[in-house]
């Protein structure tokens, strides 16, 4: 009777939290903002994507089931073990575990050698950054060679729109604002090769090394 009353509380569990998901989604539709558009558009921008991947700033996971979703395992990163908890959680749910090695780590000082990733993600988190260019060089430290670095976060209307859901639920939403050009002749610096896309509340800046 236990096993079978834990077995109940999981289920019951996992469906609260997709739920939870969908309300997420719900609100940011209702101020306009479609997440899953906008995650898609990252990964398809990309793709066909190969070899190993790795996301800076696991967040609460949302566009780590967008990119496990599509059949892709990886590893994840962020420097808050609650905040990576619940993207355990919220993968979890979604019968997507085995798709994510999650580890707890500073974007500044990567426990990974260099040149081993042919791919980073960097989704909706940079502008939780302070020390921007630090992670941009530990970034490009931990890339193979031929690499690609994927930086997607919000632009001017973005921001205004995540402070006014932020508000809506009684929050602040405090930020640091990304240093697009900087990036840009940074990377060029380095020998990336860069293109920039926009949507309306998203910019992504895709570089390749030369």
């Amino acid at each position: 009777m236990l096993i079978l009353s834990q077995g109940h509380s999981m289920a019951n569990a996992s469906a609260n939290a997709i739920q939870e998901h969908l309300k997420h989604k719900v609100l940011y539709d209702k101020f306009g903002y479609d997440v899953d558009a906008e995650r898609a558009i990252v990964i398809e921008k990309v793709e066909p994507i190969k070899g190993k991947i790795l996301e800076v700033g696991s967040g609460k996971g949302y566009f780590a089931i967008a990119l496990a979703q599509k059949g892709y395992k990886f590893t994840s990163i962020d420097i808050s073990s609650q905040e990576q908890q619940i993207a355990k959680n919220n993968l979890a749910d979604f019968g997507l575990s085995e798709a994510v090695n999650f580890q707890v780590a500073d974007a500044i000082d990567m426990p990974f050698s260099d040149g081993i990733f042919d791919i980073v993600f960097c989704v909706n988190s940079f502008h939780h950054m302070e020390n921007q260019f630090s992670v941009l060089r530990e970034i490009i430290r931990a890339c193979k060679p031929k690499a690609t670095i994927v930086i997607n976060d919000f632009n001017q209307e973005g921001l205004r729109l995540i402070d006014s859901l932020h508000k809506n639920e009684g929050r602040e939403h405090k930020f640091f604002n990304v240093c697009w050009e900087a990036m840009v002749y940074f990377l060029h610096k380095k020998n990336f090769q860069t293109q920039f896309s926009e949507t309306k509340h998203q910019k992504m800046l895709v570089a390749s090394a030369k």
